[in-house]
């Protein structure tokens, strides 16, 4: 079973250039990371309602325990975030905390 407190959304980094504006690099953590099939964001213009679901699949895991994939978050000035996974069995987790992401911010 997906564990709510299992999955944390810990940053957004490496700003993007100014030709992919609306790329970040998401980093997380899951602490059952052996019992997940894949991951999916989960992106909104505001908190709790998300207008797009972007697949992420099972990114690799780094030496740390953290998760790395690159997404395009649009144009949107404002986004809102959050990530869940799922299982071999397709159950989904909860949504992770939400992040608020300002467009031009690099973090």
């Amino acid at each position: 079973m997906l564990r709510a407190a299992a999955l944390g959304l810990l940053v957004l980094a490496l700003g993007a250039a100014p030709a992919q504006a609306g790329w970040k690099t998401l980093r997380w953590t899951q602490s059952d990371a052996e019992s997940i099939e894949g991951f999916r964001a989960h992106l909104g213009s505001r908190s709790g309602v998300y207008y797009r679901t972007v697949q992420l699949g099972k990114p690799l895991v780094s030496a740390y325990g953290t998760f790395m994939q690159r997404i395009d978050l649009g144009n949107d000035p404002e986004v809102f975030l959050s990530i869940s996974a799922y299982d071999f069995d397709g159950r989904l987790s909860v949504n992770s905390n939400e992040i608020r992401i300002e467009q031009g911010d690099p973090t």
